[in-house]
Parts: C-alpha cells; sequence; structure tokens
C-alpha cells in the first residue's frame, strides 16, 4: 500500500464545512491533500487526474452530486464517493447508493466519517486489486495461447521397456539446454526440478508405473542460466490389453506469468486481510442466513469470545434480548440492497454490558443480489457514557438554576418573616402567652434558611469564603461531637493521615460535607454497623482505580466516608446526586442532602465518587485539589460591640418593599439616618437630593434596572470614600463573588437576623 496523501476532492461550497472534514479526517490519522470544489467547471478540471476519494455534498448552487456521481463513474468508475448532506431523506439516500455511492453521512453525526472513508479505499483496493488480478490472469491465458503459437507447450514421450525418452523441440526451448550437448532424459528433467520439487516428480512416476492412468502437477524448473519457471506438466499412460505400462506422454507448460499474478493475488488478499485483522473495529463477513464466514481477531478484545467461539455462538449471541429486533430491522434493511448504520447494547463475556455501533453494507453476488454483508462492529460505550454525563450535568444545571431562583425569592420572604418576628419579640414582655408561639415561627424561619442555604449550595449559587486550612484538623474537630449523632450503635473509626493536608474551600461548607455524608450513613445502618472516615493525600494519575469522572490526573487530598450499611443497587446510585431524590420514608429526609454535597464540592474544584454494593455498605470519596500553603489566620467568631446610638447617614436600596422596610425600620431604631430607594436609578436620584453625602450604601445585589455592583460602581466614582454593603440571597455576579472571595467586598447573605444586619452595618463604618 502506498505511503503517498490521498488526494481528496471536497465537493462543498461553504468552506466551514469543508474545514470539518478535512479536520474529522485529520483525527482519524488520515494523510491526505484536499481540494474543494463549488463548480461543475472546476470538478471537470479536478478529474484530469484520478482522485482517491470524494467527498460531495447532496446540493450546491449550480452544482449537485447526481451531476457530480454521474461525472466520476463515466471518468473513474471505482473511486469512491461519499455523500455528506446536512439533510437528506431515506429515499434520496437510497436513491444515490443505487447509483453507485459507497456511503452516505449527515453533517451533524461525522463520527463515523473515518470509518466510512477507510471502508470505502479498503473496498476501492479490493476492487483494483481483483481486476489486477484478473488482468493478469487474461494476460496469462494469452500468453499461453501465445506459447502454444511459439511452441511454448513442449510435449515429451517414454517408452519404460526401452528406456526411450522422446522431447519436442519447443521442450529444449522451454527447459532451456541445447539438444545437441544434453541428452533427453528423465534424470536429465529431474536435474532441472528445483530441489523441492523434486519428490513431487518422482512420487507421480511411481503412482503411474504402479498402475495410476496418469499425472497432472504443477512443478518449478530451474534453467541453466538460473531462471525459475513454473511448468505445468501433465501425462497420460497407454498400457496393453494385459495393463502392462507401455508408454507414456505428456506435456509441459510454461505458466510462469499465471502462477506470479496468482501469487500476487494470494499475496494481496494476504495483506488485505491482515489490515482487517489489525484493525480496533470488528469486521465481519456474513452470508444472508447470518453465517459468519470471517470475524476479524479484534473481537476477542471487544466481546471476550475468540473468532472460533464468534462464529460458532452466531451473529447476534451477545446482543441484549431487549435490542434484537433493532438488529434483525437493519439486517432485513441491508439484504435490501441498503447500507444501515445503528446502535445495540451487548453483554460482554465477563458480564458487563456495552453499547455497539454497526455499519452493515451488502455485497452482491453474480447474480446481483445481496447475498453477503460486511459487518463493521465499533465500541462506542465512552461516547455514549459521555453524553449520559452531558445531559446530566445539563439537567443538573437547570435545576440548579430553578432552585437558585427560589432560593432567592424565599429569602426575601424568610428575612420578612424572622425580622418581623424578631421586632415583635423584642417588644414583648418575657411572661408574654404569644412569646412560645412566636418563637417557634422565628424558628421556623430559621429552619427554612437553612433550607435554602442547602438549594444554594446545590446550586452553586451561595457566597463563600475560602481559605487554606488543613482538612484532617477539620474532620478530626468534627468527629468529636459525632456520638450523639450516629447513635450508640454504630462504631466510628477513623484513619487521617499524618501530614498537613490543606485545600482551599469554606471552612463551614466543609463541615456541612461531613455531616451530609455521615448522616447518609448512618441512615444506610438502621441496624447498627462501622463508619469509617479518612483522610489522605494522593496523586490520582489516568489509571487510578477510584479515579472519579471528568477528574484530571493532578495531587488532592481525599475524604472517605464508609459504612457497613444496606449499599445501593446500580439504578439507585446513579441518581443519588439528583435534587430531591431520596430512597427515605416520606417525613424523614428532603433529598438535598447530597444534592448539596455535589454543589459544594463542586464549588470548591473538587470531585466525587461513589462505590456501593448491595448488603455490603457504601464508600464516599470526596477529592480536593491539595494546596502548598497553610493560611495561618483562623476565621474570627467575634463580632464588633455595638454602640448604644449611632448617627451615620445610610443609603439603603432594596427593591423587595417589605424587606425595605424592616431594614430601614431596624437601622432607625438604632439610630442611624436611613434615606431609602427601590431601585438604582432611584438612588441615584436621591443621591443628588441628600444635602450630606452618606456614610454607607448598603444595597441589595439583584435588581431589575440596575444591579447593586453597578450603582456603587457609579456612586464610588463620585464619591470615593463611600463604603459598600452587599445584601443578597444569591448572585450570579462573578466581579462581586471574586470580591467576596479576596475580602474586598462586605456582604451580607439573606435571610438576615435584624441583629446580624445591625452589626453588618456597624462593622462596615468602623472599617478603616
Amino acid at each position: 500500500m502506498s505511503d503517498a496523501p490521498l488526494r481528496l476532492l471536497i465537493v462543498e461550497d461553504n468552506p466551514s464545512d469543508a474545514k470539518l472534514l478535512e479536520r474529522e479526517l485529520q483525527r482519524g490519522g488520515l494523510v491526505f491533500d484536499s481540494t474543494r470544489i463549488e463548480t461543475e467547471q472546476q470538478f471537470v478540471v479536478a478529474l484530469e487526474t484520478e482522485p482517491d476519494i470524494v467527498l460531495c455534498d447532496w446540493n450546491l448552487p449550480q452544482f449537485n452530486s447526481l451531476t457530480a456521481i454521474a461525472m466520476l463513474q463515466e471518468r473513474w468508475p471505482n473511486t469512491p464517493f461519499i455523500l455528506v448532506s446536512g439533510s437528506i431523506g431515506e429515499e434520496a439516500a437510497a436513491n444515490i447508493m443505487k447509483l453507485g455511492a459507497s456511503d452516505y453521512l449527515l453533517k451533524d453525526r461525522l463520527g463515523r466519517l473515518v470509518p466510512a472513508v477507510e471502508q470505502a479505499l479498503a473496498k476501492r483496493a479490493i476492487q483494483l486489486s481483483e481486476l489486477r488480478a484478473n488482468a493478469a490472469l487474461e494476460l496469462s491465458e494469452r500468453q499461453l495461447k501465445e506459447a502454444q503459437r511459439v511452441a511454448k507447450l513442449g510435449s515429451w514421450a517414454w517408452e519404460p521397456v526401452t528406456g526411450h525418452v522422446w522431447w519436442s523441440d519447443a521442450l529444449f526451448v522451454l527447459f532451456g539446454v541445447d539438444r545437441e550437448s544434453v541428452a533427453a532424459s528423465f534424470e536429465t528433467f529431474l536435474k532441472l526440478v528445483h530441489s523441492d520439487d523434486r519428490p513431487i516428480a518422482l512420487r507421480r512416476v511411481e503412482a503411474v508405473l504402479a498402475g495410476a492412468d496418469g499425472f497432472a502437477d504443477d512443478l518449478r524448473i530451474v534453467t541453466p542460466d538460473g531462471r525459475l519457471l513454473w511448468i505445468h506438466s501433465q501425462a497420460q499412460a497407454k498400457r496393453d490389453a494385459a495393463g502392462n505400462l507401455i508408454r507414456m506422454e505428456g506435456t509441459d507448460q510454461d505458466i510462469t506469468e499465471r502462477k506470479r499474478a496468482e501469487i500476487a493475488l494470494v499475496e494481496r488478499e494476504a495483506v488485505y486481510r491482515l489490515l482487517a485483522d489489525q484493525m480496533r473495529d470488528v469486521v465481519v463477513l456474513a452470508d444472508a442466513d447470518g453465517t459468519i464466514r470471517y470475524i476479524s481477531p479484534s473481537c476477542e478484545h471487544l466481546s471476550g469470545y475468540t473468532p472460533v467461539e464468534s462464529q460458532m455462538l452466531g451473529l447476534w449471541y451477545i446482543v441484549l434480548p431487549e435490542d434484537l429486533p433493532v438488529v434483525r430491522a437493519a439486517w432485513a434493511r441491508c439484504l435490501k440492497d441498503e447500507v444501515v448504520t445503528f446502535e445495540c447494547r451487548c453483554r460482554h463475556r465477563d458480564g458487563h454490558q456495552l453499547w455497539l455501533e454497526t455499519l452493515l453494507t451488502p455485497v452482491r453476488g453474480t447474480s446481483g443480489s445481496v447475498n453477503q454483508v460486511i459487518s463493521t462492529k465499533r465500541d462506542v460505550t465512552a461516547r455514549r457514557v459521555a453524553e449520559e454525563r452531558l445531559r446530566q450535568s445539563l439537567k443538573m444545571e437547570a435545576v440548579g438554576l430553578l432552585a437558585g431562583g427560589v432560593a432567592h425569592d424565599f429569602n426575601n420572604l424568610l428575612t420578612v418573616i424572622g425580622g418581623s418576628t424578631e421586632l415583635v419579640l423584642s417588644n414583648l414582655e418575657p411572661d408574654s402567652p404569644n412569646r412560645g408561639l412566636l418563637e417557634d415561627v422565628f424558628a421556623a424561619a430559621d429552619r427554612g434558611a437553612s433550607l435554602t442555604r442547602q438549594l444554594l449550595a446545590f446550586s452553586r449559587q451561595q457566597f463563600v469564603k475560602p481559605e487554606l486550612f488543613d482538612l484532617t484538623a477539620v474532620v478530626r474537630d468534627s468527629c468529636k461531637m459525632l456520638g450523639r449523632l450516629i447513635g450508640e450503635d454504630v462504631r466510628l473509626i477513623t484513619d487521617f493521615t499524618g501530614e498537613v493536608v490543606t485545600i482551599e474551600a469554606d471552612r463551614r461548607q466543609m463541615e456541612q460535607v461531613l455531616m451530609n455524608l455521615i448522616v447518609n450513613a448512618r441512615d444506610a445502618m438502621p441496624r447498627g454497623g462501622r463508619l469509617t472516615i479518612s483522610t489522605s493525600a494522593e496523586d490520582v494519575g489516568e489509571a487510578h482505580p477510584k479515579r472519579p469522572a471528568l477528574c484530571p490526573p493532578g495531587s488532592y487530598v481525599r475524604l472517605s466516608v464508609a459504612d457497613t450499611g444496606e449499599g445501593m443497587p446500580p439504578e439507585i446510585l446513579d441518581r443519588i446526586f439528583e435534587p430531591f431524590f431520596t430512597t427515605k420514608p416520606t417525613g424523614k429526609g428532603t433529598g438535598l442532602g447530597l444534592a448539596t454535597v455535589h454543589g459544594i464540592v463542586g464549588q470548591a474544584r473538587g470531585f466525587v465518587s461513589v462505590k456501593s454494593e448491595v448488603g455490603r455498605g457504601t464508600t464516599f470519596d470526596v477529592y480536593f485539589p491539595k494546596q502548598q500553603q497553610l493560611s495561618d489566620e483562623g476565621p474570627s467568631e467575634v463580632g464588633p460591640d455595638l454602640p448604644d446610638r449611632a448617627t451615620e447617614l445610610v443609603m439603603l436600596v432594596e427593591d423587595e418593599p417589605a424587606v425595605r422596610k424592616l431594614a430601614v425600620s431596624a437601622l432607625r431604631r438604632k439610630g442611624f439616618q436611613v434615606v431609602e430607594a427601590e431601585s438604582g436609578s432611584d438612588a441615584l436620584a436621591l443621591y443628588e437630593k441628600c444635602q450630606v453625602p452618606p456614610s454607607l450604601l448598603v444595597t441589595d445585589v439583584v435588581m431589575p434596572d440596575m444591579s447593586g455592583p453597578e450603582l456603587a460602581e457609579v456612586l464610588t466614582r463620585q464619591q470615593p470614600h463611600l463604603k459598600v454593603l452587599y445584601m443578597s440571597g444569591y448572585s450570579s455576579d462573578a466581579v462581586l463573588r471574586h470580591g467576596v472571595e479576596e475580602d474586598r467586598v462586605e456582604f451580607l447573605q439573606k435571610p438576615y437576623s435584624l441583629d446580624n444586619l445591625v452589626r453588618a452595618v456597624h462593622a462596615v463604618l468602623k472599617r478603616p
């Protein structure tokens, strides 16, 4: 096979589509020189030299594929033609295949482009080989007739009784010996026979002497000048009435050219078989009834069965029963002379399931009907898994956006409920009969706030304060409080690494991750068991046995939580991170625990791996990127001292009227002067009217006409020393998020208590 680049013609009016085809072929490892053409005149010029393959769009403004294939077949009938279209009906595709196209593909499904090109080229190579072999055989036959005409067919005779041997003149010429110096004899003939073929020559003569009627063999002759010839030697025995051999007559015919053609054909067939044997895809040649005639060795890697076993088991043995109707329907279409591509599920010998993409190509016999099918099979399990992960990711993203929006509105409601309850409680006497009811309302609002925090953590829209800390230290401190949480019938085992394993994350969120995993493990062991918590530093490579999906290689810190509980079947395991999905009885769980874990870990650039087996427990392995430095400062838990009365002017901007009214009331009760606005534009107008500039801007982040950060940017340009405090239930503002993470922006998470609001305002005003 030539190493020269393929000569590729792309009939396509869209340069971008042509580039896509070229990139797909290059990704498949094909080396080619391509020419893009758009018009019939360009196509005529390009066909002056035979191309290796033509890729053609269905329809061009001044040209079409039907004209193109007709011109190609008239000029170069053996060149493969593949239709590549944005959309084409089944009938149109079938028609162009009948006109001689090798295949057809859709532009949005170019994954099969390389196999289609390789198969078309392989088919073309076989056709050319057959043409050359047939031509060689025809040439050999013509040479044979010519040899007879010019006496290249020599004859001989042998009389055993007298020992007389006779050769024709043509036989001396054929053997390349001089009849004047060399006597015709069986011994002379044996000396000319190739040493490897002499036993054959001796056996055939012995067979005739023993009673055989004659012989016909192909032998190699080495002429005195060193030429190697193939001769077809045949003879007939003549016997008397008693059966005694009286004479042998025969001919020796030079068949060197024919033999060389046959050998060349066999060698080419061996090369093409080797090519099929070396393909990663499985190639199968089967009769119309499904009987396998050939299957490439790669089938053992794909299915676990050897070629011999596969031939015995049959074409569809590994196909799952549920997918057999799809396979049989595709096979029936192929027998109607249609190229068919389909995907089905199969079962590997070791039991695991895989997806196979199969291309069925009909092979017509001499009668014109399809009598065989070439089947090319490819394992597309990884692609299927990736597609499913993408769909799951998009679904989770959509649910996350919904959860974030719900949490934002719900946080405003909780702020009003909690704040109003807090105001009423502050004015009630300690022994008021309504205090208990109001405290229940306040507690319910607090639980609602906890629920919205879980929603925000799941949707990755919760503001976090990342810091560097030793994960083992945080986990060890949390484990000190686990006794009451896990119960007496659960044995706690810890296995912490001795080295400092530093990660960058929100410390409180990491405690929440650990608590959620522990509660999940506890609920999986209703009759008790062992709970094992461990930490370690691990280098995760490509072949790491526990490496989570989509986790790039690198250095990680692993947190592992393992239980000996009931375990989960695969169908449950696939859904555990979905929000509101739970296997617990009604009222026993929200279904947000593991979804929250997934969101928090993802927000910290980490990954989660889960292994579970029914009856043998579950293990969660959480991986965080390992950091090199450890923060020297821990979080401050001490808030600022509040003065009895404050006098600063605060501008408060909040689009939710009830929240704004509550916040204004709380600040004024502490002595602050407050001017309020319901939007960014109102705030700008109000700022122009202020006789004394405000000391602090307190603004919601998400507002209809102008966001909080945009408002702050405008005002701080006019008043550079203006301090800003942001409030929000969530935000997708990446600039604000980045500022919060690096302590350059002050932020108050909704829902907040009135006391927290006042403390936050006072803290910002105290900052230099």
